[in-house]
């Protein structure tokens, strides 16, 4: 099975639960899998992971918070992402629902990643001004995230 057909699978596992994320992604049987495998295929799903974020149409809040623990799981270590995956996971998370506060923040991980990158497009910095507006300024949390948004989209 890829890596984008086990995030889908893992989504689809995820959304029954309702904050139930103590066991990190591997509680679920796809997480275990997405977890085990060699380093470009998590790459590849870290990308896919991003891509399968509910938008706010479709809010459902077991994925948020499951596909955020695996999101930030994944970004821990050194994955080998290009440019092409930097900007599709700041568009993904731009059109995303808000994250779930805490360990599954999955903007505050995006953003880690981008702070290491060299350099960011045009596109990267587009989606990070949305990322930024999207966030707004509600919590500590949300201004802080907001701020580095903008800082990385001004370099």
């Amino acid at each position: 099975m890829t890596p984008e057909k086990l995030v889908r699978a893992y989504a689809r596992e995820a959304t029954p639960l309702h904050g139930r994320g103590n066991g990190g992604p591997a509680q679920l049987p796809s997480g275990a899998l997405i977890l085990a495998l060699d380093v470009e295929a998590r790459a590849r799903a870290a990308v896919e992971t991003y891509r399968a974020l509910p938008t706010p149409a479709r809010n459902v809040y077991g994925q948020r918070v499951m596909l955020g623990l695996l999101a930030t799981t994944l970004l821990k270590k050194k994955l080998p992402l290009v440019q092409k995956d930097l900007e599709a996971m700041t568009e993904g998370a731009a059109r995303a629902a808000s994250p779930a506060q805490g360990p599954c923040d999955y903007d505050l991980a995006l953003l880690k990643t981008l702070e290491r990158a060299v350099w960011l497009s045009p596109k990267t910095k587009a989606a990070l001004v949305k990322l930024a507006e999207r966030r707004g300024d509600g919590y500590a949390v949300d201004r802080r995230v907001a701020a580095t948004c903008r800082s990385l989209a001004e370099r």
